[in-house]
């Protein structure tokens, strides 16, 4: 039984499924997190001398464990014996302080040597066997404070360390007491930091053998990065950090950049979210640890962050219009208000007293008017200057509240006595208009339906949400599926009934308010769902915070399907629009009934001619879709028509440019490359000078033009170019710029991650901005050691491309499909473009539907009569009887086709693939039909063994065994007719997972069987390329319960697909993948899978 809360965690020396903890003084605890048992005791470890820090486990000695102690002491310990190493704390001046330890780190390089920090003493190294300090580190200043360090392995006796109130990043050597140097890459301080080594890319050609090789006893060889203490020199090593504030990064140390850096997280609860109302993609939140940020939804970064120190933060509200303002309510600070571009408080509220403020609400009519609801019983109206201008009295503390849209002077609350109340504000007295009964404990956000005058919901801890008519007096709608107090409540802006809530019960649940039915369940946060909000104008894209301490974006979109189909397919607008009253008649589709569609109804309205339709998709592209590259993609497609650059969005220039304007918009970049990269060939400030500056190098290259042997002369600076690419200099760039090698720089740009820059590099190298001098080519060594042109060299414009499709793929394998295919569009791609949209599941972005006439059932079923006998008209038979009353007939003709083929020897995929997704389109009721019985499992194993081979030549690897084994699976269900049997399918399961591990293991597969099986998948027309899918939002962790894939067997990331059992789950990418290889259901049931 654990008694006390662990104070910190560690992984076991031995085991990599145990982890080790420990609490107050011991005992080390270690847990075995994949046994059901309870956590073993270290009997060697009790009774310390005092609470413990931290513990460290020696990277050698197996089972030695150094503890820290909140007294500053050290004690060693070897797991299995009973004897201590009891190091005492240093001595503090000033008395009795105390002086716990900070942090600790084994030396890597020595089995008793081990680095030790004080909150107050500063860094010592330690013989833990003599019991002896062998050197105190000095510390620049008596305010620094250690809180993090780690030895640098690949160079010995050098350290860093970080430090607890600003992210200053030292640099040590055991060889001085002082630090080498101090360097700030972060304001807020250091929650923990760990090296990483990196390794340089290797060259295939060997390099010059007379440069000096800078090497160290434990890494591979680095050229070092000279500090001002020029006799050290730093390893090129990157640094994992995380700060205090919740910022994270890696950080190249001998490049002193970041290589990835993601700022300013919550730490603790996120109580609330808001758009910003004249810049939507602004969204601002307020937290339990008394911060307000205000993030970039494109970009997903802080744009501004409040001070803190406000205590706990538990309602947010921006003021109308473009005031830059937010209105917060606190635990114990009352009410402020604080302007986000000033970044400070402007004005403090405490009328409340020391209570809680649990809800405040701007009001958007009337921007002088704030309303708050606090613990003491009162809902107060202020004016923004802090004049009181109403108090109305509750008989318990009010926790919600909310101005109503349609009037300025009306506004309900939510109480604990569990009545939600109606006031106005033009009455004499402060009681109630309206009281509003039914709720069975207290009452708490309460929320007005924008679209419907007289409707507002509230969510209580009874945890129900209830939807009211205020005029009426009456609950319209009673919504129970939470299991646990409600706390998130947001009506959408166009959809009048589609209302959605958080729960202390992790969830987020999309209800419908017509019926009360709840038709979608979230369940991705780890914790209680408190904020949530629509975007204003794009109304389908919802915000929520948790406790968990994030926030994420949700497209409400897969439940409006019926809506983007009736846009795409330009259907009349009676089909689209509608008034809030029509659109809540049951059984209809959804209908856009907002001011946001209202806008764009007015925009249509005033479009004509043959482009209007384009226009059309246009418009409710951006309407529909996330922010995250949208509008990007449109402006890339709108440049293809020939639309001037003047007449793009503002934000063009700040997104994905198409590579004609590069050099125009990102200049900046650019100059850099060929300019200020050219006078930065020192160090930097106190660096020493290098031999060679920029003007000797241009006039060294000038120098070879007139050169004897200026092909032998370029290729030595070449093969130096060479040589620093291989030890990651940047020393590179002013070479190659110089030289015109833009081969060289766009590929040292992209190993060392520098994608964008790489573009513009390319399209300088294509608008000839920095050239290669005359005469000279890409030339390559030959078997006798001539040089020879090389003719494989990438032209400028090949290069351009390659870069962009770099990037494209970076973007891609993030989660950006959209992005992605901007990248494409850039370079007239349009193929590429469109195939990143399909593998990315962008479907509606992809494509614009036409209008379609089908004959009737019965012309079809006449049709199909007429050509069942005909030879060469199969597909058209089939496709007519698949249409018509009696399906059934031509799934019969399709199967026998399809076996007759396969019976051939020559047979491959391509003759029959067409017609088998033909015959996966029959209706459902008709294949799991009794009589059908045969048919069907003779559809789903052949679906399933030509999918398999579908996913061999589409590159959905995964995919492949899945599919093989249940095509095994299908035959064996039923005696069925097929032109292979058991026997055939695994010969071909074999030969695939012999071929891929001989792939993985770098082997040649065996030729024979894997050629003959090659040979069957024949060509396919197929416009996307190839390999797997990888939607958006995928690659994110899941923090709700942990679904397993039906498919692979493997741990789901992100959503999950739940098929029709529903309690089997796929992820994502392997139902879209699966979808587009075989139409069926992985379980073997007749049902389609459609994850689209």
């Amino acid at each position: 039984m654990i008694k006390e809360a662990p104070m910190c965690i560690g992984w076991s020396f031995s085991d990599d499924t145990c982890l080790a903890f420990v609490s107050g003084k011991g005992p080390l605890m270690l847990w075995h997190y994949t046994e059901t048992r309870c956590p073993d005791i270290v009997r060697d470890s009790q009774n310390l001398s005092s609470d413990v820090a931290l513990f460290r486990w020696h990277p050698k000695k197996q089972g030695t464990v150094a503890f820290g102690h909140t007294d500053g002491s050290i004690t060693v310990s070897s797991i299995g014996s009973k004897t201590y190493r009891h190091i005492l704390a240093p001595e503090v001046e000033g008395g009795d302080e105390m002086d716990p330890v900070t942090a600790l780190a084994w030396d890597p390089l020595s089995t008793d040597y081990l680095l030790v920090a004080n909150k107050h003493c500063g860094v010592r190294l330690i013989d833990a066997t003599a019991r002896a300090v062998i050197m105190s580190f000095q510390l620049p200043s008596s305010a620094a404070e250690i809180q993090t360090l780690c030895w640098v392995h690949n160079a010995p006796g050098m350290f860093v360390t970080g430090d607890v109130q600003s992210g200053v990043l030292r640099i040590w050597s055991v060889a001085n007491t002082t630090p080498i140097e101090n360097i700030r890459i972060k304001k807020s301080g250091f929650h923990e930091l760990h090296v990483i080594s990196m390794h340089s890319p290797t060259l295939s050609k060997p390099l010059p053998s007379n440069e000096q090789q800078h090497v160290s006893s434990t890494s591979e060889a680095q050229r070092p990065t000279l500090t001002p203490h020029t006799h050290f020199a730093v390893p090129h090593v990157q640094l994992m950090c995380t700060f205090r504030d919740g910022g994270v990064g890696l950080y190249d140390l001998g490049h002193r950049r970041w290589k990835f850096f993601r700022d300013q997280g919550h730490l603790e609860t996120i109580f609330d979210c808001k758009f910003k109302p004249d810049n939507p993609n602004y969204l601002a939140t307020g937290s339990f640890d008394g911060t307000i940020k205000v993030w970039n939804i494109i970009t997903m970064e802080a744009v501004a962050t409040s001070a803190g120190n406000e205590g706990i933060i538990y309602h947010i509200s921006w003021a109308p219009g473009d005031l830059n303002c937010i209105a917060c309510s606190t635990a114990k600070n009352g009410i402020f208000i604080w302007d986000m571009n000033k970044g400070k408080v402007i004005k403090r509220i405490h009328d409340h007293g020391d209570v809680s403020v649990f809800s405040l609400a701007w009001n958007q009519q009337n921007s002088k008017l704030i309303m708050s609801c606090g613990a003491d019983g009162f809902c107060m109206i202020h004016q923004v200057d802090g004049k009181l201008v109403h108090k109305y009295k509750h008989p318990a503390p009010v926790y919600g509240g909310d101005w109503c849209p349609f009037s300025k002077e009306i506004f309900a609350t939510g109480c604990e006595d569990s009545l939600v109340r109606i006031f106005c504000m033009g009455t004499s007295d402060s009681q109630p208009i309206k009281t509003l009964a039914g709720h069975t404990a207290k009452a708490f956000h309460v929320r007005w339906s924008p679209l419907r005058e007289a409707i507002l919901c509230s969510g209580a801890d009874d945890c129900t949400v209830r939807v009211w008519n205020y005029i009426k007096e009456e609950c319209v709608c009673k919504l129970s599926g939470h299991t646990q107090p409600v706390r998130g409540l947001t009506w959408n802006h166009e959809i009048p009934y589609l209302l959605i809530s958080g729960s202390w019960d992790n969830s987020i649940r999309v209800w419908d308010t017509r019926d009360g039915a709840c038709i979608y369940v979230v369940l991705d946060h780890g914790s209680d769902v408190y904020g949530l909000t629509c975007h204003p104008e794009q109304p389908f894209l919802l915000a929520s915070s948790s406790r968990d301490s994030t926030l994420r974006l949700w497209s409400l979109m897969p439940l409006l399907q019926p809506l983007e189909l009736s846009i795409l397919a330009d259907m009349p607008p009676a089909d689209v629009f509608s008034t809030p009253e029509r659109a809540m008649s049951q059984g209809t589709n959804p209908k856009l009934t907002g001011s946001a569609s209202e806008n764009i109804r007015d925009r249509l309205h005033r479009i004509t001619g043959p482009d209007s339709h384009r226009q059309l998709i246009i418009c409710f592209s951006k309407f529909f879709s996330l922010p995250m590259g949208t509008e990007n993609l449109w402006d890339l497609v709108t440049l293809a028509t020939g639309t001037d650059v003047m007449m793009l969005s503002p934000n063009y220039r700040n997104g994905i440019v198409h590579s004609s304007h590069l050099t125009k918009f990102k200049a900046s970049q650019a100059q850099e490359l060929e300019m200020v990269k050219m006078s930065k060939f020192g160090g930097g400030v106190g660096a020493p000078t290098k031999e060679i500056d920029s003007e000797k190098l241009l006039a060294y290259i000038s120098a070879l033009e007139t050169s004897n042997d200026i092909v032998n002369s370029w290729w030595n600076l070449t093969r130096y170019c060479q040589y620093l690419h291989s030890k990651d200099n940047e020393d590179i760039i002013p070479f190659c710029v110089a030289m015109g090698d833009a081969q060289q720089l766009v590929t040292y740009l992209h190993d060392n991650g520098q994608l964008m820059d790489a573009v513009i590099a390319s399209q300088a190298a294509c608008e000839e901005t920095f050239c290669r001098p005359q005469l000279c080519e890409s030339y390559e060594r030959v078997g006798d050691g001539k040089l020879v042109p090389n003719k494989e060299a990438d032209s400028n414009e090949c290069l351009l491309k390659k870069s962009m499709a770099h990037l494209s793929a970076w973007y891609f394998s993030n989660g950006s499909a959209v992005l992605a295919a901007c990248c494409h569009l850039a370079v007239d791609d349009f193929q590429g473009a469109m195939s990143k949209l399909i593998r990315g599941n962008e479907l509606e972005l992809a494509v614009s539907v036409g209008r379609a006439g089908l004959p009737s059932m019965d012309a079809c079923l006449s049709r199909a009569e007429l050509l069942q006998p005909k030879e060469g008209s199969v597909k058209e038979c089939v496709e007519m009887f698949l249409l018509s009353p009696e399906p059934e007939r031509g799934l019969a003709i399709g199967l026998a086709h399809v076996k007759e083929k396969l019976a051939t020897a020559n047979w491959v995929v391509p003759d029959v693939f067409d017609l088998l997704q033909l015959l996966g389109c029959i209706r459902t009721d008709k294949l799991q039909h009794h009589k059908n019985s045969k048919m069907m499992y003779e559809l789903l194993a052949l679906s399933a063994y030509l999918g398999a081979l579908v996913a061999i030549r589409r590159g959905y690897n995964d995919l492949v065994t899945p599919l093989f084994k249940h095509t095994r699976e299908m035959m064996s269900k039923e005696v069925i007719e097929l032109p292979f049997n058991l026997r055939d399918v695994e010969h071909d399961l074999e030969t695939w997972t012999k071929y891929t591990s001989s792939v993985s293991a770098g082997a040649e597969p065996s030729q024979s069987h894997w050629r003959k099986l090659h040979k069957r998948l024949g060509t396919e027309r197929w416009p996307v390329e190839y390999g797997p899918d990888c939607v958006s939002s995928s690659h994110l962790p899941s923090h709700s319960d942990v679904h397993v894939s039906v498919i692979t067997g493997q741990r789901i990331r992100g959503l999950a697909v739940f098929l029709e059992d529903g309690k089997s789950a796929v992820s994502v990418n392997e139902a879209l993948m699966w979808a587009k290889v075989n139409p069926f259901s992985p379980l073997g049931s007749g049902m389609r899978i459609n994850p689209f």
